[in-house]
């Protein structure tokens, strides 16, 4: 799943993929893992496009 981070007027500042582990139960599906594929990546280039320092 790709996942859109927005800013305050609705435009996107990165996004980032995500894979989930699914499983359906007897009272439904449900989702039990989520593991982000290049969250920590695109995070820190957008830290540095607005100059954020993450120390």
């Amino acid at each position: 799943m790709r996942w859109r981070f927005l800013d305050s007027a609705g435009e996107t500042l990165t996004t980032s993929d995500y894979e989930y582990v699914l499983r359906e139960d007897p009272d439904g599906l449900h989702a039990y893992v989520a593991v982000g594929i290049d969250d920590m990546q695109k995070l820190r280039e957008l830290a540095d496009r607005l100059g954020v320092d993450l120390g």
